[in-house]
């Protein structure tokens, strides 16, 4: 969508053409933003916001891990513990980035990473499988 700035004007302009339910994910940051969209949600429309942090902070480690290690066979792979270096999942991952000169971390291409490489039930962290549950 662009960002959760951009979110609203963009489902107020789709809303009324999708015929299938709009499920729009916020990171904890948008609880402004949420509360005046759901005054205009749909009735089949839900949001949902992150309990804790970023998108990024509630999947597995061992999934990042494994995915930016696949995406960048590098001299330094992406250790664990590179993972608990800042509260901040976002942070970690833009250290990984800058530390091994692999340019711009962009949210959208790292998310496209990691859901290519989610093959284990263990790579689906019971705050992930709590919102597919508020989505299902």
């Amino acid at each position: 969508a662009g960002g959760k700035s951009k979110s609203p004007s963009l489902y107020t302009k789709l809303k009324d053409k999708l015929n299938i339910p709009v499920i729009l994910l916020f990171d904890n940051d948008a609880k402004e933003i949420c509360s005046l969209l759901d005054k205009n949600l749909l009735n089949k429309d839900k949001s949902i916001i992150i309990q804790e942090g970023e998108f990024e902070d509630i999947l597995s480690k061992n999934l990042i891990k494994r995915a930016l290690n696949n995406e960048y066979e590098i001299a330094t792979p992406l250790l664990i513990s590179d993972l608990s270096i800042s509260n901040r999942m976002c942070e970690n991952i833009q250290l990984f980035y800058r530390t091994r000169h692999l340019g711009e971390y962009k949210k959208s291409k790292v998310s496209k990473i990691i859901a290519n490489n989610i093959k284990y039930k263990t790579d689906i962290t019971q705050e992930v499988r709590d919102i597919l549950c508020q989505i299902l």
